[in-house]
């Protein structure tokens, strides 16, 4: 069904280990996102919901990737602005989010990762 709808790939499993993409056999390809311990011991996720409401900083997300060879960052556009708990954020708050988003990113790249995009398609 999800191919019908134009949905060739899904992110929404989690994994600790190796996170390679695999075929789900269903015409989906999934790239799990990783899970593993960060430096204190704590499960730590490639979703960035925690950092956007503070509870994560940028470099735990670095520090995480560089252990990985395939690394799907994960999050939803609206909790650059709203939190789960907490409603929308202020404007500062959104910049605060967006600084970093961009450290995340340009952490990694400097890890040498390779950016890409997964599930690029035709727009439904």
């Amino acid at each position: 069904k999800l191919p019908s709808l134009g949905v060739s790939a899904d992110s929404s499993e989690y994994r600790f280990g190796g996170c390679e993409p695999y075929d789900t056999g269903l015409g989906v390809v999934e790239y799990p996102v990783p899970k593993s311990k960060d430096s204190r011991g704590k499960t730590i996720a490639a979703y960035l919901w925690p950092m956007h409401e503070g509870k994560r900083a940028p470099s735990d997300y670095v520090e995480m990737a560089a252990g990985m060879g395939d690394f799907a960052l994960a999050t939803h556009s609206w909790h650059m602005c709203e939190r789960r708990d907490g409603g929308i954020m202020d404007a500062s708050e959104e910049r605060t989010n967006a600084a970093r988003v961009r450290e995340v990113l340009a952490g990694i790249l400097d890890l040498g990762l390779v950016p890409g995009t997964i599930g690029r398609g035709p727009a439904l």
